[in-house]
């Protein structure tokens, strides 16, 4: 905390300094502008206008005095904010997170969406720290901080080593525990939202109380819950983590849940897209309906492709608190797995 204030503050007196320095200039009292002509004649390299100019050229603004106060004001944040980001960038391990994504393949905006929603101090400072890469693995202890330990192996399975990839997303010791709670998590906020919204039996009044059951169904959809799907060709992958039933579109849809660690978004997203491509002809051909398949995928830190909002908008009655909550159960769910670790930050 205190590191990042001294930072702000920092930035604020530059800001100011620029913003005098040019309200100064721009003036057209008399005194003023003489006061300006001795101050530019001075040597002092502590001068109003030196110190301004130093500024200046650091943020790479040039001919500041063409623009207008709210000009160089947005000027100046915007090459501040430039800088910052090129020098997170540039570290190794800390950088690291924040260029993967800024990358191409992701949505940047929607990817820090969760960052608008309430949630506890706690849960955003343990984000944080997987974000900075901080957490205090046996992997970092070692090879960061350079604290003797007996094995850098995952305390769990003792087969990778205990890297925060491997504890929040490819232990195999919390495959069928922890991740499955954290998976489900996402699942339930999905099967609460299409239950809501074709008035199809709910367990609870919200998506964190609510325990969908495998078969629900009325007049206008149907919705199934991790249920195998029979069809006349045998076919391995048959068991999308949900199934809807539009009775009166007469259309199918399968949704398939995943929350890999975060550089595996657009490969998941893609896996999920592929691999249910067998079931979803041959349950077409036997219900004779179309059948597609939205692939929900959320890195474990909130992290989202370029393509999946527009996956996501085919769900029916999609709208923002649909994204914000199931963002946020992926999230919530990595914190627990590290709540249940008793892994903290450095």
């Amino acid at each position: 905390m205190g590191g990042r204030g001294l930072v702000n503050i920092e930035q604020l007196y530059q800001r100011r300094l620029v913003l005098l320095a040019h309200h100064l200039r721009a003036s057209r009292d008399d005194l003023v502008q003489a006061c300006c002509e001795l101050m530019l004649q001075s040597p002092s390299r502590r001068s109003v206008f030196s110190m301004a100019g130093d500024v200046a050229s650091s943020l790479a603004l040039c001919d500041v005095l063409n623009f207008s106060s709210d000009q160089l004001r947005t000027a100046v944040v915007t090459s501040q904010r430039k800088k910052l980001l090129n020098t997170l960038y540039a570290k190794p391990l800390h950088g690291k997170f924040f260029t993967w994504v800024h990358s191409s393949v992701i949505n940047t905006a929607r990817s820090f969406r969760w960052l608008q929603c309430s949630m506890h101090g706690e849960s955003e400072s343990s984000i944080f720290a997987i974000q900075d890469q901080v957490l205090c693995t046996r992997s970092y202890q070692a090879k960061i901080m350079k604290i003797p330990v007996q094995s850098i192996l995952c305390r769990l399975c003792q087969e990778q080593e205990e890297s925060i990839q491997h504890l929040l997303s490819g232990c195999p010791a919390l495959a069928s525990t922890s991740y499955l709670r954290r998976h489900d998590m996402v699942g339930r906020v999905l099967h609460w939202h299409l239950s809501k919204c074709f008035k199809l039996p709910l367990s609870a009044k919200h998506w964190y109380d609510h325990q969908p059951l495998p078969v629900v169904e009325n007049d206008s959809a149907k919705v199934l819950w991790d249920f195998s799907l029979q069809t006349d060709v045998h076919v391995p992958s048959n068991r999308p983590d949900l199934v809807l039933f539009l009775k009166h579109e007469h259309r199918i849809m399968f949704f398939e849940v995943s929350c890999p660690a975060d550089v595996n978004v657009p490969n998941k997203e893609q896996e999920k897209l592929t691999k249910y491509q067998p079931l979803i002809r041959e349950f077409s051909e036997c219900h004779g309906q179309p059948v597609s398949i939205i692939p929900v995928v959320f890195g474990h830190s909130g992290v989202v492709s370029v393509h999946q909002q527009d996956y996501l908008k085919q769900i029916p009655n999609y709208n923002e608190n649909l994204f914000n909550s199931l963002q946020k159960a992926a999230i919530l769910g990595t914190v627990n797995i590290l709540t249940s670790l008793n892994i903290g930050c450095t």
